[in-house]
């Protein structure tokens, strides 16, 4: 019996499938009561004014992490722990007025004139990047961008619905 050249195609993707699926199990909403006290320890520890709004834990190449949303004033932050309580990485909401120098100029040299309508820093060890998204004529980007102004990820998330309407 001859085997269909289409299985031959859709074999890779399955594997694929099942290899990502190891690696990454989906994030979970969990209980703040939950999460394990290392982690709401050091929480609490670091932001002691902060409101811990909902949790989540998902598993990452055998590694579980346990992500905090919290607000602080009209900071929205989102921090992601290993079970021991160690911050992994550090999602904060900023101003786009308090975006450094490099980080703008690098905005301009590829949105001239855009309009930044949401902006986080993104702390992963000791790397900040910036994950923006923006306004440029009639389209919205999401974008991330390193310190220097060099963008790193760009994802087109289409016209806005008022230029939708217009179109």
């Amino acid at each position: 019996m001859k085997t269909p050249h289409c299985v031959y195609g859709i074999l890779p993707v399955l594997v694929l499938c099942f290899v990502m699926g190891a690696n990454a199990q989906g994030e979970k909403k969990i209980a703040l009561k939950d999460v394990p006290p290392a982690v709401r320890e050091a929480f609490a520890k670091s932001y002691p004014h902060a409101e811990a709004k909902a949790a989540s834990s998902e598993v990452e190449h055998g590694v579980t992490y346990y992500e905090i949303e919290s607000l602080e004033g009209s900071v929205h932050r989102d921090i992601l722990y290993t079970e021991d309580g160690k911050a992994s990485e550090i999602e904060e909401s900023v101003k786009a007025s308090t975006l450094p120098a490099a980080v703008k100029e690098g905005l301009e040299r590829s949105y001239p004139n855009c309009k930044v309508l949401r902006a986080e820093t993104s702390t992963r060890e000791s790397t900040t990047n910036y994950e923006l998204v923006i306004l440029s004529g009639k389209a919205r980007h999401e974008i991330v961008i390193d310190g220097s102004g060099k963008i790193k990820e760009d994802k087109h998330l289409g016209a806005t619905k008022k230029a939708e309407k217009n179109d």
